[in-house]
């Protein structure tokens, strides 16, 4: 082979082994999210038909567009019967099946108001 097509030979194995380490960077750092949210739990965690939310409650004097769902107000009532009114609710995910054990469901939707 010349010099060029082995350095071409080269730098696609290079590539490959580079984006292969992508995925595993993105892997560790998926998984490291979510053992964090079970290690670390956030007091104002919801999930909600397996997925993770957050809230901030009601922010009132702040921009819509600064707040979780874009400022939508939601109605959530836990699972002890506590119902909360949030206008930033934060989406994080959906629960993967691996985690579901240990991130249950505890809320449920009572209704979505649009403003």
């Amino acid at each position: 082979m010349s010099a060029i097509l082995d350095y071409e030979v080269y730098m696609e194995q290079q590539q490959f082994n580079y984006d292969l380490r992508d995925e595993d960077i993105m892997k560790d750092e998926f998984m490291s999210f979510w053992m964090n949210l079970i290690d670390n739990p956030p007091k104002n965690r919801l999930i909600i038909d397996g997925v993770h939310y957050t809230h901030e409650g009601m922010k009132i004097g702040v921009r819509k567009e600064w707040r979780g769902s874009n400022g939508k107000t939601f109605t959530i009532q836990l699972k002890d019967g506590t119902i909360i009114k949030t206008n930033s609710l934060w989406h994080q995910g959906t629960v993967p099946a691996d985690f579901r054990p240990q991130l249950q469901d505890n809320a449920e939707f009572v209704c979505s108001v649009s403003k």
